[in-house]
């Protein structure tokens, strides 16, 4: 007979799978933790975009004492998982272990047109000379979807396979959107608000909508694995809000 404690760790299974990732995608910002110069921990907030595959992109001054922390030692910790009403407690929050890595010049192109499609108001500093972009590469991660369900994932978990060409398929998909079309994939259960939601990012798994601080993330029924299936994935979200 021994006197070990239970773990308060649950099995992961697919929908801590899935609730880790819309979190990680709804995030418009959260806490990055790095170590200073001296060893200790320090935090501080940044806004959020994330890449096809789910991997947080953020956008940082190199001027920042949490910049240069990172140069000196990429590992961090990324908090995300906005309160509701109510206990904060009660709500589900992730914390992700990850390496941040500066994104190379050559993707900073394509980068900048995610970022800004998610946090427009970026748009002001952008160009900066001393901003750069850093994607975190995650290691694992510990999920709390609320009292008592506390999960562990791993980076194969957290992260999305991208197809092949899917970013120019994306790129296509978004510029064949009207206005309209995209209204037309609003969830049903918040279609009486007056608020007019733009795309904020087309992924492989889904669809964040935007309409200032509010997010809304719209799953495909199934995950795109072929590029060029991706307009029949936004079709069909908008065949089934018809129907709604």
């Amino acid at each position: 007979m021994t006197n070990e404690k239970p773990s308060p760790i649950r099995p992961t299974d697919a929908e801590a799978i899935a609730l880790a990732r819309r979190i990680l995608r709804m995030a418009r910002f959260g806490a990055l933790a790095t170590l200073d110069e001296n060893g200790l921990p320090q935090a501080t907030r940044v806004a959020l975009a994330t890449e096809y595959d789910a991997a947080p992109l953020l956008l940082i001054s190199e001027l920042a004492a949490h910049t240069r922390a990172l140069a000196a030692n990429p590992a961090c910790a990324l908090l995300v998982g906005e309160p509701g009403k109510g206990d904060p407690l009660a709500h589900p929050r992730l914390s992700l272990k990850a390496e941040a890595r500066k994104v190379d010049a050559t993707r900073n192109a394509s980068v900048r047109l995610r970022y800004l499609a998610r946090q427009p108001k970026a748009a002001l500093y952008i160009d900066f000379a001393d901003f750069a972009f850093y994607r975190l590469e995650p290691v694992s991660a510990l999920l709390n979807g609320g009292f008592g369900k506390a999960y562990e994932l791993g980076r194969e978990e957290l992260l999305v396979p991208v197809p092949s060409g899917f970013e120019k398929a994306e790129r296509i998909a978004r510029d064949m959107l009207s206005d309209e079309a995209i209204q037309q994939l609003i969830p049903d259960r918040v279609r009486h608000s007056h608020d007019t939601f733009r795309i904020g990012g087309i992924d492989p798994e889904g669809v964040d909508l935007v309409a200032g601080d509010r997010v809304e993330r719209v799953p495909f029924a199934n995950p795109v694995r072929i590029a060029t299936d991706l307009p029949k994935a936004l079709a069909a979200l908008q065949t089934q809000a018809d129907r709604t």
